[in-house]
């Protein structure tokens, strides 16, 4: 009798426990199912308005299931500004779609987003805006997303303190569409500014990519945790399109598999790289390409803290021995500031790497002739 009792017990606390799991599976689906369908109301709402809308998420989680769409701009194609900040999202992405590129041109690019505090757990792409103008991001991060940021045709575009972590394949993305009628010409990301931007690699990713972007510039760029596969690549596709790119305040904290940058170059573009403090043994630029200039200065300190054999610090330059990769060093210091950069110990060889040629002594104009690297160094001044 008594083994009897307690297994109606055992029975009964059984059934219980069944009943309460799918009680709460059941409310988190539906909790799961509210936040979507609130967040995708309240977006709703605001693009139906005449000048936009503002939504303050106080700081609130929401669990969604699927990605939620950002308000668009509608048929009506008046300018619209939409705020939204202070709001953390698990479980899918902030997407702001165009359909092509008319659409991406002629009626998105009349959205100004600002979007401020909002952090992005666990999606496949965290955040993609396609089409917008004179839109700020202040204090977005991404993690364990597939691809942190995409941002295509954000004209003017200003972001400051963007954060990546462990995203598997890109941190941020800025640069060209893939929507059809898009081009390298007419779908840019020109004048895309971010001041603050911080990767947690993930070893094999991409960290930070401008594509085909005219006039970028990144200040204060922290590469650190895991290190990554490149930490900044810039890709000019070999087209006309990208002019000027501009980086500095760079501090280095880690290795990365390839390099700290990488420039696929042409186009006769112009590459500035500044004020560099690497604590990590890297190849810290690597070009690949022609028809563009390298110009890195204020390199102020060659790490001692790993297994390489010195130097610590190299660059690689991949194009044919007169080709035309041009390098300007000034500042930069080097070993103990003995050696200059005309040394071979800093540059990467094989496989189509080679040191570029070095101006004469003395010499300090381009003579458009076998010379492609000039050198001011540090230890002169």
């Amino acid at each position: 009798m008594k083994n009897e009792t307690q297994i109606k017990l055992l029975f009964t606390a059984f059934i219980i426990g069944m009943l309460t799991f799918v009680i709460v599976a059941a409310l988190s689906l539906s909790a799961k199912a509210d936040d979507w369908s609130y967040l995708d109301s309240t977006f709703r709402a605001m693009e139906q308005r005449t000048s936009g809308g503002m939504f303050d998420g106080k700081c609130r989680t929401f669990v969604i299931t699927k990605d939620l769409q950002l308000p668009k701009i509608g048929k009506d194609n008046k300018t619209k500004t939409f705020v939204i900040e202070n709001l953390t999202v698990k479980g899918g992405g902030l997407i702001a779609s165009a359909t092509d590129w008319n659409d991406l041109h002629n009626y998105q690019t009349n959205r100004t987003f600002i979007l401020r505090n909002i952090n992005i757990y666990s999606a496949d792409v965290g955040m993609w805006i396609q089409g917008s103008h004179r839109s700020t991001f202040a204090t977005v991060s991404f993690w364990s997303c597939r691809v942190g940021g995409k941002f295509e045709l954000c004209l003017e575009g200003y972001a400051e303190q963007l954060q990546e972590h462990q995203c598997r394949d890109t941190g941020v993305y800025v640069g060209i569409s893939r929507l059809a009628g898009s081009t390298e010409s007419n779908s840019q990301s020109n004048n895309f500014r971010i001041n603050g931007f911080r990767s947690y690699g993930a070893g094999n990713s991409i960290a930070l990519i401008y594509h085909g972007v005219s006039g970028g510039l990144v200040t204060n760029l922290t590469n650190e945790g895991g290190g990554c596969r490149i930490f900044l690549l810039v890709n000019s596709n070999g087209g006309r399109f990208m002019k000027d790119f501009r980086a500095s305040q760079f501090h280095i904290e880690c290795a990365n598999k390839e390099s700290v940058i990488k420039i696929i170059g042409g186009g006769y573009a112009n590459y500035y790289f500044s004020d560099i403090f690497p604590q990590v043994g890297n190849y810290l630029i690597d070009a690949e390409g022609s028809g563009f200039t390298v110009n890195v200065s204020n390199l102020f300190y060659q790490p001692y803290n790993t297994g390489w054999s010195v130097p610590y610090i190299k660059f690689a330059h991949k194009s044919a021995p007169n080709g035309d990769i041009w390098w300007n060093i000034v500042d930069c210091v080097t070993l103990d500031n003995i050696r200059t950069y005309y040394d071979p110990a800093y540059w990467k060889t094989g496989n189509g790497y080679n040191m570029p040629n070095p101006f004469s002594s003395g010499q300090q104009t381009n003579n458009r002739g076998s010379n492609r690297l000039c050198e001011i160094p540090y230890i002169l001044k």
